[in-house]
This record gives C-alpha cells, structure tokens and sequence, in this order.
C-alpha cells in the first residue's frame, strides 16, 4: 500500500491509491434491500447480460475516502461540495471493480481549502463504468 499522507500532502496530478472491490449478487441484493429498490434489472439483469450492479453502491464505494492513502488532517471533517457523475454502462453483479482517483485541483475558497478529484471505475475488462469528478473541503470537525 501507498504511504499514508493528509489529504491536503496531495497535489493536481497526484494520484491515490486504488480501490478493488467485489460486488457479488449477495452484497447488490443487500443494498437493494436496503434502498428498498425492487428494479428488475438489478435482480434478473437485461440486455443479454446478468443483474446491475445498483449505481448508488458504486457511487457509495467510488469516495475517495475508500482509498488507503490519505486521511483528513487531525480535527478535520470532510464535506463533499460538488459532483458530477457520467455512467457509461452498467455494472454487473459477479464483477471486480478497479477504482482510480487523482488530484485534479486545489483552491482555496472563502478561507476553506478545496480539492478536486477525478474518480474511474473500471469493470475487468478495464471498460470505464462510471466517471465522477468530485470536489471537497474540510471543516472544524465536531468533538
């Protein structure tokens, strides 16, 4: 694994480690529960290929705060300030997930620092599933 550094020891370009994960027909039909999204094509799959992968699941496990190696500095909160999400195709149950981050910009707004990130999650066939660009700052956490 990568060395740990604070989020704010990262620079445009830098990336973090990746993330694998293993979305088994299990895990989706516990978030599908859980959400309470009785989708079909989440269960029984369309369009010659097995069930979906739900893409708030991927979503949830595409954050940069996944990756190994950073963390937020000491007292500090992370707040998630903008998004922007393409799907490109759906993910499919039974599959291994590669995600990929980078450092896309630092900037400092209203005295609050603020970084943005590129998100790629790739299928196992290195196919693009979902792109993210992502931006957070921090706060005074509560304690």
């Amino acid at each position: 694994m990568a060395q740990t550094k604070t989020i704010d020891q990262f620079g445009p370009g830098d990336p973090i480690a990746p993330h694998e994960i293993h979305v088994s027909e299990d895990m989706n039909h516990q978030y599908l529960d859980a959400v309470q999204d009785p989708g079909p094509h989440y269960r029984e799959g369309s369009a010659g290929g097995g069930p979906w992968v739900h893409p708030s699941l991927l979503l949830n496990q595409s954050n940069p705060t996944r990756s190994g190696s950073h963390v937020l500095p000491p007292g500090m909160a992370n707040v998630h300030a903008k998004e922007k999400a393409t799907f490109f195709r759906p993910g499919r149950v039974g599959t291994t997930f590669r995600i990929l981050w980078k450092v896309l910009e630092r900037y400092t707004k209203r005295d609050r620092p603020y970084t943005v990130f590129e998100c790629l999650v790739l299928d196992d066939q290195a196919e693009v599933v979902l792109c993210r660009r992502m931006t957070s700052t921090w706060v005074q956490g509560q304690g």
